[in-house]
């Protein structure tokens, strides 16, 4: 997963993210993900030890997993891609 290439973009998610604020929205959600990141040690911990017993999961793995996702977050929804764009259309639609 850490090679993972940024999510593809669906064409109804183009029009929902330019008309929420574009890259700063994203970044605003970005800085969510990040601020919850900090409660995953709570969280999982919350999780009833024999539903990890039962599920063959270690809490360890899934806290890594998690954490390294909130890191890379930005990546993940290619922020960069809507950089300016309000500029690069001038005006336009998408």
């Amino acid at each position: 997963m850490a090679n993972a290439r940024p999510a593809a973009t669906l064409p109804f998610c183009q029009r929902a993210i330019f008309d929420s604020g574009g890259s700063s929205a994203i970044q605003s959600a970005v800085e969510k993900v990040q601020k919850a990141a900090s409660e995953l040690d709570g969280a999982v911990a919350t999780v009833p030890h024999d539903w990890w017993r039962e599920s063959g999961i270690e809490p360890s793995h899934i806290r890594k997993e998690l954490a390294d996702r909130s890191r890379r977050i930005g990546d993940i929804l290619n922020i960069s891609q809507w950089e300016n764009l309000r500029d690069d259309i001038q005006g336009g639609h998408l």
